[in-house]
């Protein structure tokens, strides 16, 4: 079975460098194959060669599994990307509980047949917990599925439930690490990389060239090597003092002066145009966010300007097709065009970019010479903190924007720290429009669960930041993808969430109601 395995891999591995076209036919395919291997070697192994009822070699019977589930993580953990990474984290997960509960089914079989009356007793009660699950929690599972809260004429269609059972409503919960760990809270989550130093002054990276962004670990050497060196405190917008970290935004008057300039111009200093607000979060479906954050979906249903668009509407599953087009109108980039932001300049607004994960690499050119205009302002070294994520090429399971617990850095939630810098923004620039884009990498990760614990400060973020002039978009690039298990089993369900991104948008006061029934309509 090693061999075979080893073989399977390798072989793979030889397809994935030389052909594009065998790499695009096995990657969807190659996890649920793996799996099957390992389940099939491992029950093998332990069923026939040293049997369920030999208590003392069932943990020999235990070890082939194990090797072959630490020997596919170590040759396939770090395969493709990051995504690669925490999709191997998942599948040596699963094969560990599957582990477990054979072990525990093993030892319940062989109790059960030394004694018919505890055989009787653990069969009942396996039965009722059984019926239990199926009828309390699976049947139901997918009542009020599609999560559905825009109010919509009654010429649209509805949203259909998948076939099957929803299996992430009835699992979920199950796997949430954090609560299992203890990691709820931030509180005194201030691990010390720089040593000493009472004060790291983190560098502006707006002016860096694009060669220094071209990738995150290309990025977070040059953030590191900067703060080494020395920043100036008068040049920094993030100071981390006794761990604790403050924004220290100052309003650019030429940047000011531009958008009032174009303003003058077009005779809407008067009216001016309504400020933007962009809240991505990757890799959330409208039904993760139905289970995850009820008290967010609470505000949108409460707020009558809100509008919510629940139908199947990616271009893909990953997430620069879906970013390409919308940031420069092609998922592939063509140099005669311009970019979502720079049109927002050249309209007079002031602009920010703010991400506690990877969505800066998607949005770009894959050219690194291309152009690419520079935000006004962005938050993007903080997150390259080794405290935040890891020095190493991929984010990892336990740090950082992909992370299976609650993301925290000197004590505080990645996502207040987001939200804590795009509030400051906002109102350094009172007199101008704004555009701002804040991107939440806490969906993004193996167990589905780590957004909850951003689901307050998202509420009070919109809550914050919305008025009677603020065009806001809530959306998603794709669904529930890289961090959903069923995806390894092609469920009808996977695959409906995959492709049923969060789509919301809460238009300012004037627009909507000039375009309500329209807006209406299109939901």
């Amino acid at each position: 079975t090693l061999l075979g395995l080893y073989l399977y891999i390798e072989s793979l591995e030889g397809c994935h460098k030389s052909y594009p076209e065998c790499r695009a036919w096995y990657r969807d395919f190659e996890n649920r194959m793996v799996l099957l291997i390992i389940s099939s070697a491992f029950f093998f192994c332990f069923g026939f060669n040293y049997g369920l009822l030999v208590p003392r070699q069932r943990l020999l019977g235990l070890l082939p599994g194990v090797v072959i589930g630490v020997s596919v993580y170590f040759k396939r953990g770090y395969q493709y990307d990051s995504h690669g990474s925490y999709n191997w984290w998942m599948l040596l997960g699963f094969f560990i509980g599957f582990t477990v509960i054979v072990w525990i089914f093993a030892a319940l079989v062989e109790l059960a047949v030394r004694s018919w009356k505890c055989g009787l007793i653990i069969g009942l009660l396996l039965l009722v917990q059984i019926l239990y699950f199926y009828i309390g929690i699976l049947i139901p599972s997918c009542e009020d599925w599609s999560g559905d809260i825009s109010k919509q004429s009654e010429i649209s269609c509805s949203v259909g439930e998948p076939d099957g059972y929803c299996w992430l409503d009835a699992t979920s919960g199950w796997f949430d690490m954090t609560k299992l760990m203890n990691r709820e809270s931030c509180d005194g989550y201030d691990k010390e990389y720089y040593g000493n130093s009472q004060t790291i002054i983190f560098p502006r990276t707006e002016d860096y060239p694009r060669s220094a962004k071209a990738n995150p670990k290309v990025f977070q050497d040059r953030v590191i090597k900067d703060i080494k060196q020395g920043v100036k405190l008068e040049d920094a917008e993030v100071v981390v003092k006794d761990s604790q970290v403050d924004f220290t935004i100052h309003a650019n008057d030429s940047v000011s002066n531009r958008s009032q300039e174009i303003l003058k111009k077009h005779n809407r200093l008067q009216t001016p145009p309504p400020d933007v607000v962009m809240l991505h979060i990757p890799s959330l479906s409208r039904q993760q966010l139905a289970r995850k954050l009820p008290v967010t979906q609470e505000w949108l249903k409460n707020n009558s300007g809100v509008y919510h668009f629940p139908r199947f509407h990616p271009l893909g599953s990953d997430t620069s097709v879906n970013l390409g087009p919308l940031f420069h109108g092609s998922a592939t980039h063509q140099e005669d065009r311009s970019f979502l932001h720079e049109d927002m300049m050249k309209a007079g607004y002031v602009t920010a970019f703010v991400d506690n994960g990877s969505t800066w690499y998607d949005i770009q050119p894959s050219d690194h010479s291309a152009r690419f205009p520079k935000f006004d302002h962005e938050l993007l070294a903080l997150f390259q903190d080794p405290n935040f994520r890891p020095q190493d090429p991929f984010p990892g399971n336990t740090q950082g924007s992909t992370s299976i617990f609650n993301r925290c850095l000197y004590s505080q939630s990645a996502a207040s720290l987001s939200f804590n810098y795009a509030t400051e923004f906002w109102d350094k620039y009172p007199n101008n429009p704004k555009f701002l884009w804040v991107s939440l990498s806490d969906s993004q990760e193996t167990t589905g669960e780590v957004v909850q614990y951003a689901d307050a400060e998202i509420r009070d973020f919109l809550r914050r930041i919305y008025d009677s002039n603020s065009a806001v978009f809530l959306f998603s690039d794709h669904g529930l993808y890289h961090n959903n298990i069923w995806n390894l089993f092609n469920t009808d369900v996977a695959e409906a969430e995959n492709t049923s991104p969060v789509l919301f948008m809460i238009l300012p006061t004037t627009l909507g109601e000039q375009y309500e029934s329209r807006v209406n309509e299109n939901q």
